[in-house]
């Protein structure tokens, strides 16, 4: 087995099961700094990171909100508690999302900390067909056989706290970093990582531009990056650097008009502030957390629900 870092770091688990708790990426109540350990997994030539303050986002309001809803809703997560000892909704502590957005070779990771039982998780993956238990120099690696698949995914562990998840490749390439001192490439990139995820309790920083079709204001954007923090008040905030003063003041009429047409459903977006600095757009917008949960559920009425009760046959579609 391969000599560790001396830090402190725990494992996480299934990227479908991360999934549930998608919601919680826009949680949080204290600022944090993102997790060095996470961070030092990370590919050298990442250029777009987004990261959760799970803990603090857990013991939020808005957190404690989205968890009520969550344990409400149908999803499977009893048995899957049972088989694995791994509750998302109690045992993750940090998320972390990287890609090199390299379109020639998509893939990315989704690096995880918590506490989790790898002895009960690996047995329950040995019991699917499509999933294949393996040790990679010493690390549990859980790797995806279906034969349909374009691309081999793969979850892997190092020690009890720290999970990996992604494309095989892109999994082993971040085992092989555990073992030395890395750091993201791009300097700039990088400080930018830890001022929003000290200052925030979710971000997101991205040193290439969004990708567009359609919408050619869009297509001048270089860079950005962005932030949200949790209390009795919602603050959402960010920025985008065009390749030109003249675009940025292009993009932000554009969000401007756009804001204009959808606040006809969703009034509270009048508040939202925009403003231009040489070739950067700054956009912020305050909301109180009460009025955010009452958003959710008039969304969540407006759903149509179709899960049929047990013994009743499901509808046919139109």
């Amino acid at each position: 087995m391969r000599e560790r870092l001396p830090v402190s770091i725990e494992k996480g688990y299934f990227m479908r099961q991360t999934a549930i708790l998608a919601g919680l990426c826009l949680l949080g109540s204290t600022a944090f700094a993102a997790n060095p350990a996470l961070l030092n997994l990370v590919m050298p030539n990442a250029k777009v990171l987004a990261g959760v303050n799970v803990t603090n986002a857990k013991i939020s309001p808005f957190g404690q909100f989205l968890l009520a809803r969550i344990a409400a809703s149908t999803h499977p997560i009893p048995g899957f508690i049972t088989a694995t000892g791994f509750d998302p909704r109690t045992d993750l502590t940090e998320l972390l999302f990287a890609t090199a957005a390299d379109p020639s070779a998509p893939g990315g990771l989704a690096l995880a900390s918590g506490a989790f039982e790898v002895d009960r998780i690996v047995t329950a993956a040995a019991s699917h067909k499509s999933l294949d238990v393996q040790t990679y120099d010493g690390d549990t690696l859980i790797v995806g056989t279906n034969p349909k698949a374009k691309v081999q995914r793969a979850v892997a562990f190092i020690g009890t706290s720290i999970a990996i998840a992604g494309d095989v490749a892109d999994v082993k390439a971040a085992l092989d970093r555990s073992t030395s001192t890395n750091s993201i490439a791009d300097s700039a990139l990088a400080a930018e990582v830890n001022t929003l995820s000290t200052g925030n309790d979710a971000w997101i920083a991205s040193s290439v531009g969004v990708p567009a079709k359609k919408l050619q204001a869009l297509k001048t954007v270089q860079s950005f990056s962005g932030g949200v923090t949790f209390g009795t008040t919602v603050v959402g905030a960010g920025q985008a650097v065009a390749n030109s003063p003249q675009n940025a003041q292009a993009l932000a009429s554009v969000i401007q008009l756009l804001t204009t047409a959808a606040s006809n459903k969703l009034p509270e977006l009048q508040g939202l502030q925009v403003s231009v600095t040489d070739s950067t757009v700054n956009v912020s917008l305050s909301l109180p957390e009460a009025r955010l949960e009452a958003l959710l559920n008039a969304l969540a009425a407006q759903r149509p629900r179709q899960v049929p009760a047990s013994g009743q046959a499901r509808p046919r579609g139109r």
